[in-house]
C-alpha cells in the first residue's frame, strides 16, 4: 500500500464528472469516503439534499472506483439500526428510523451491485480535537460547561463513544489486512450521553453540576434517534487485533491535543 495522503484534492461528492475526473487522474489504490451529511435533524429537515451526499456521491465515487480500478471503503453508522437491541453485530439487520440512517443504509446497499472491491466500515458517535469540522458532543459540552451553561444529556440515549485518531488507526489496519465486506469499528465503552458528559465535565475539570439529565424527548429534536444503539465490535477484536480506548483515556488523549494545537 503506497502513503497515505500523498496528494490533496478538494472535491464536491454530489458532482459526478468531477468526482470521474479526479479519480481517473489520481488512480488511487483505495479510496475512503468519509464524506457525508451527519447533521441528522438537517437531513430530517432536508431528505433530498441527504440522498444526494449520502447515496448519490456514494455513488459517484463506487463509479469512479469501478473505472480505474481503485478499492473503495465507505464509512457508515450505527444510525442503520433501530436502537432496539444495540449494541449491534455486523451481521444484524439494519431498520433506520430517521432520514441519515436511511441514506447510510442505501449507500452500504449500492455497493453490492458495483463492480468492485469494497469495505465497509460503521463507527459511533464521533469526537476529538478537530478544528474544522462541525462541533462533536465533546467539544459542545465543554464549550458550554466553560461557558456556565447547563448541558441537558439524555439518559436513554446510549452509544459508543469513539475517538476519531482510534477509527484512523483502525481504518488503516482494516486495509492493510484486506478486510472486505462490514466491519464495525467504534469505542470499547457503550453509555448514555448523560454518563459521557459526566465524564467529559469530570476530565476536563468543568462543573459536572451543570449537567442536567433529561430523557431524550424532552430535547425536542427533529429527528428520531436509535435510542440503544451502538456497535459490537467483537469480530474487529478477534479478528483483526483492533481494539480502541476506553472513554476517559480517549478524552485525555483529546484534551493533550487540544493543548498542543492552543499553543500553535
Amino acid at each position: 500500500m503506497r502513503g497515505f495522503l500523498e496528494q490533496y484534492v478538494r472535491l464536491d461528492i454530489t458532482t459526478r464528472g468531477d468526482v470521474l475526473e479526479a479519480l481517473h487522474a489520481i488512480r488511487p489504490e483505495w479510496t475512503i469516503n468519509a464524506a457525508a451529511m451527519t447533521d441528522v435533524d438537517a437531513c430530517e429537515r432536508d431528505p433530498e439534499g441527504a440522498w444526494g451526499v449520502n447515496v448519490e456521491g456514494v455513488r459517484h465515487l463506487a463509479t469512479g472506483c469501478e473505472r480505474c480500478a481503485s478499492k473503495f471503503l465507505q464509512l457508515s453508522t450505527d444510525y442503520v439500526f433501530d436502537g432496539t437491541s444495540g449494541p449491534y453485530a455486523e451481521d444484524q439487520e439494519p431498520h433506520p428510523v430517521n432520514v441519515y440512517g436511511r441514506t447510510k443504509l442505501e449507500s452500504e446497499k449500492l455497493l453490492d451491485h458495483m463492480a468492485l472491491e469494497y469495505s465497509i466500515v460503521r463507527t459511533a458517535l464521533l469526537y476529538g480535537s478537530v478544528a474544522t469540522a462541525r462541533a462533536n458532543f465533546v467539544q459542545g459540552v465543554c464549550s458550554a460547561l466553560a461557558r456556565g451553561e447547563a448541558v441537558h444529556a439524555a439518559t436513554n440515549l446510549y452509544g459508543n463513544p469513539t475517538l476519531v485518531d482510534d477509527l484512523a488507526d483502525g481504518i488503516v489496519i482494516a486495509l492493510r489486512k484486506e478486510v472486505r465486506g462490514i466491519l464495525h469499528l467504534a469505542g470499547s465503552e457503550w453509555l448514555s450521553r448523560y454518563d459521557f458528559a459526566m465524564k467529559i465535565a469530570r476530565t476536563f475539570g468543568l462543573n459536572e453540576d451543570l449537567i442536567m439529565p433529561v430523557s431524550f424527548q424532552e430535547l425536542n429534536l427533529h429527528a428520531p434517534r436509535p435510542l440503544r444503539a451502538g456497535l459490537g465490535t467483537d469480530r474487529a477484536k478477534r479478528k483483526f487485533g483492533i481494539a480502541f480506548a476506553a472513554v476517559e483515556e480517549g478524552l485525555r488523549r483529546m484534551m493533550t491535543q487540544h493543548d498542543e494545537f492552543s499553543k500553535r
